[in-house]
């Protein structure tokens, strides 16, 4: 009697992509997405290496220091081989299509028809519940709206000013948009896509009006922490503080939010 694998793993054109059959989790090897790109493998690999620091694109900045391997023992003959999340590779996918590699884009295009057509299968009950993804992953994606909704002030452009100059231009993701999944980064990406001068629209209007009430309550709280800090490490110590429970320091946030004395 043959045991279930724990991967099954499909080449088409020399890029292998794998998925985890008990929980349909997938990705793409590193050579697979390199070819996929258009990219010599070990550009791929310098790409991945510098994302410990800073993202080259809008397109994986919410990567930076994330784990982007998919989960699992993926070796065969001739060794390991490195697998990477299906999120982080559509990401790799956009930038390089983004700075005109044309295997790249095309690839970009195919999957984006792909997947849209199957996520519409999905909500109108078309394709069946076996073949969709995960519920998990619809409810998170329907979190990223498809469309914009009206714009509205969510941060006072001088406080912005100063955690930008705090923090860096990773500011928005690593502090306003974590809780955004690998998924739903993605769709962002295609729905509202980077440009060379920035988003066509803001980010938080693609969060659905459910979500929203829970991000601008979390963003006030963060403001007040932008506004008592001096300096990076300041900040550092007062978010901390602030969000992992020091009761002290939420009682002096508490007295005066404007100036916190």
């Amino acid at each position: 009697m043959s045991s279930i694998p724990e991967f099954i793993r499909t080449e088409q054109n020399g890029i292998e992509y794998f998925t985890i059959v008990a929980t349909g989790e997938c990705g793409m090897s590193q050579s697979g997405l390199a070819r996929a790109c258009g990219i010599r493998q070990q550009s791929l690999f310098d790409l991945i290496e510098n994302l410990t620091g800073k993202a080259p694109s809008e397109w994986l900045e919410p990567f930076v220091g994330k784990d982007l391997n998919l989960t699992g023992d993926f070796s065969k003959k001739g060794g390991d081989v490195v697998v990477y999340q299906a999120d982080f590779c559509s990401a790799v996918i956009g930038h390089y299509a983004s700075k005109g590699r044309a295997k790249a884009l095309k690839v970009l295009i195919s999957t984006n028809r792909i997947g849209l057509t199957s996520y519409i299968q999905g909500v109108t009950g078309w394709l069946p519940i076996a073949l969709q993804s995960s519920q998990e992953s619809r409810t998170e994606l329907d979190r990223i709206l498809d469309r914009p909704i009206a714009y509205k002030v969510f941060y006072e452009p001088l406080l912005y000013q100063k955690a930008v100059k705090m923090m860096g231009v990773g500011f928005y993701w690593h502090y306003c948009y974590d809780f955004l999944t690998l998924a739903e980064r993605c769709k962002l990406n295609l729905v509202n896509q980077p440009t060379p001068n920035g988003r066509i629209n803001y980010i938080h209007q693609h969060i659905s009006p459910d979500t929203l009430p829970k991000l601008e309550k979390y963003l006030i709280q963060l403001a007040v922490v932008v506004n008592l800090a001096s300096d990076r490490q300041d900040f550092d110590a007062l978010y901390q503080l602030e969000f992992f429970g020091n009761k002290q320091l939420n009682m002096k946030l508490q007295i005066n939010p404007n100036t916190g004395k």
